[in-house]
């Protein structure tokens, strides 16, 4: 990759400009990563990617999702916060399953305040070898948990002395907004989760755990 900036991101595209399809006839649709754009996908104009993963998940998930019938299924199904899944979810119930939804990055305020407290102090008293970030509710989660619990002062000494690793630079700017720094991020800008564990891996593989004093 040149570093003369031609990589660098210009921009945001839109939701309306991103690729998308609807309604399928084999009435599902697969991501793994793979090249998956349209044909007529005016790919040199709106950059999406510089890389893609081997297609053999897709092509195997497209394999066994093409010979499941529904009918009498039940489907877990992850969803994001502020999204409408009606549409998707009546599709899946209009094929005869079950439905069970599941909301991963929806925090209970208060169950894990105290676990969020004790992860501060121990990283104030350097007994952690590194923090991971995977979207940017977790570092507003660090944060109000701190202020309400008076140990914002507490958690900053920590992150000063416990690197910090970013999933990608939604993150990282959330970071940088409360005045935080990056310490590990993915290389060849791959935002995943096996990108990220690889980098840090490599960072922290560098120095012995850290055992500290209890």
């Amino acid at each position: 990759m040149l570093g003369d900036g031609s990589y660098d991101w210009t921009g945001i595209l839109t939701v309306e400009e991103m690729p998308n399809i609807y309604n399928p006839k084999q009435g599902w649709f697969a991501s793994a990563n793979e090249m998956n754009l349209p044909a007529d996908y005016p790919y040199k104009d709106r950059k999406i990617s510089f890389s893609w993963s081997d297609s053999y998940r897709h092509d195997r998930i497209a394999e066994m999702l093409s010979r499941i019938d529904l009918r009498g299924h039940r489907l877990g199904l992850q969803l994001y916060p502020d999204k409408d899944h009606g549409v998707l979810i009546g599709a899946i119930k209009a094929q005869g399953a079950e439905v069970d939804t599941v909301l991963p990055y929806v925090y209970d305020a208060q169950a894990a305040d105290a676990n969020i407290v004790t992860a501060i102090d121990e990283m104030a008293a350097g007994r952690i070898d590194a923090i991971a970030l995977t979207n940017l509710g977790q570092v507003r989660r660090l944060v109000e948990v701190a202020r309400a619990r008076g140990c914002e002062a507490r958690l900053r000494d920590g992150l000063a002395r416990t690197p910090i690793a970013s999933v990608g630079p939604v993150v990282s700017d959330e970071l940088k907004s409360h005045g935080l720094r990056t310490d590990i991020s993915p290389a060849n800008e791959a935002y995943f989760m096996k990108p990220l564990i690889s980098a840090m891996a490599t960072t922290l593989g560098k120095a012995p755990p850290r055992t500290g004093k209890r």
